[in-house]
Order: structure tokens, then C-alpha cells, then sequence
């Protein structure tokens, strides 16, 4: 399960694991606070993420956490490693249904995505390198997984689809060129309609048939 956002960041406070942090604890039903004197890699924390493993994940704007209830591991770039995560602040966390671990990363045209293997901790990254088949652009915000198990990408231009077999992507530009909103989350509904949230442009509908949105804008 994963969740985004400010607010969110209270969550890493409260109850379950976060009760045996390495930070002061208190009563049920309190707060114990993890902080960068605990080894937080930053105290900006946009995402956060509960594994298959029941291991919290944090993404924080300098790297990856991992937290077993008494231990942070640290995942950051590295220019001189192919392995390490992407460059950029990390955004957004998804465990997809086999149970890969995928980043994305902003604040950077190099950002992109990076999916963990967590038996060797090195990533695959995926970057808007300009490649045939590459990611269409960078600033990933959201990465959700449908109904049919595809998996889709939200980025600076729209919405990428991953192939993977062929690991390239296949991009759902939302329009019009130059001015495409930042895509913020994503989610399918019980009726199975393609919603997407975006930054200052609204909510869209993604009809993922005929590759086309319908936009709702503000009034």
C-alpha cells in the first residue's frame, strides 16, 4: 500500500512499526518521531510504502529507506553506479503484483525510474533518455498498476505505459505539446474508467482503447 503527500508524512510517526523506532517512544496511541539524527536521510518525506514483507519504505528528498522497525538502510545515487537508484528526489514508491519494488524520482531532467532488486539492492533504471522506447519524459509523480496488471507511469507530459517483455514504454501524451500538465496520481475505478489527477489542469479520464482524454477541468 502505498501513499503520497504531505500529510502523509505523519504517518511515519503512528502506530505499528513506527512505535519501534529508533526515536523516543511513547503511549499507545502517541507519537515517536524518526529524524535525521536517527539516520533519516532527510527529514522531507513524500511517499511511503508498506511491503509484501511488511519492511516501511520511505522516499525522502535524498533517497530510498528502508525501515524494519530498528534499522534504516539508505538507497541514494550514485553518478559513479549504474546500479544505484536514478538521480533526483524520490516521489513515488509501488510494489507491483511481482512484488518489484519501483521509484521514481524528480527535480531533474536525468530523473526517471528505478525498480530494486532487493536480493543484490542494485536498480534498474529507466530514464527519458531520448532511446526508441525509452520513458517520454521525466518527473515521475505516479505509478499505478491496473486491473489487467499494466502497469502505467505519470510524468511531466502525460502517462507512460510499460511493456514488460520488451521493457520500453509507450507514451500517452495528454496535450497540448509544450504545455502538458504534470500527472500527480492515477487510480481505475470499479466500473473500470482511467482516472488521472494533474497538476494545475485538473482531473482527466484516460479512454486507454482509443489513447485519448477527457478532461474536467475547474469552473
Amino acid at each position: 500500500m502505498a501513499l503520497t503527500g504531505h500529510a502523509l508524512c505523519a504517518l511515519l510517526l503512528a502506530g505499528g512499526a513506527a512505535a519501534a523506532a529508533p526515536g523516543p517512544t511513547g503511549a499507545p496511541g502517541s507519537f515517536s518521531h524518526i529524524t535525521v539524527e536517527d539516520g533519516l536521510p532527510h527529514s522531507y518525506v513524500r511517499a511511503i510504502l508498506e511491503d509484501g514483507d511488511g519492511f516501511m519504505w520511505f522516499a525522502t528528498a535524498r533517497g530510498l529507506v528502508r525501515y524494519d522497525g530498528a534499522r534504516l538502510v539508505v538507497y541514494r545515487h550514485d553518478p559513479d553506479d549504474p546500479g544505484s537508484l536514478p538521480f533526483g528526489e524520490p516521489t513515488c514508491l509501488f510494489e507491483d503484483r511481482e512484488r518489484r519494488l519501483w521509484v521514481g524520482t524528480a527535480s531533474s531532467r536525468w530523473a526517471g525510474l528505478g525498480v530494486l532488486d532487493r536480493g543484490t539492492g542494485r536498480f534498474t533504471r529507466y530514464l527519458a533518455d531520448g532511446q526508441p522506447g525509452s520513458l517520454s519524459a521525466p518527473y515521475v509523480q505516479a505509478i499505478y498498476q491496473d486491473r489487467e496488471g499494466r502497469l502505467w507511469v505519470g510524468h511531466a507530459q502525460g502517462v507512460d505505459l510499460f511493456d514488460p517483455a520488451a521493457k520500453t514504454f509507450t507514451a500517452f501524451p495528454i496535450g497540448p505539446e509544450g504545455s502538458e500538465p504534470r500527472v500527480m496520481a492515477m487510480v481505475e475505478d470499479s466500473r473500470g474508467t482511467f482516472w488521472v489527477a494533474t497538476e494545475r489542469r485538473g482531473l482527466f479520464q484516460l479512454d486507454r482503447a482509443t489513447r485519448t482524454f477527457r478532461e474536467f477541468s475547474v469552473r
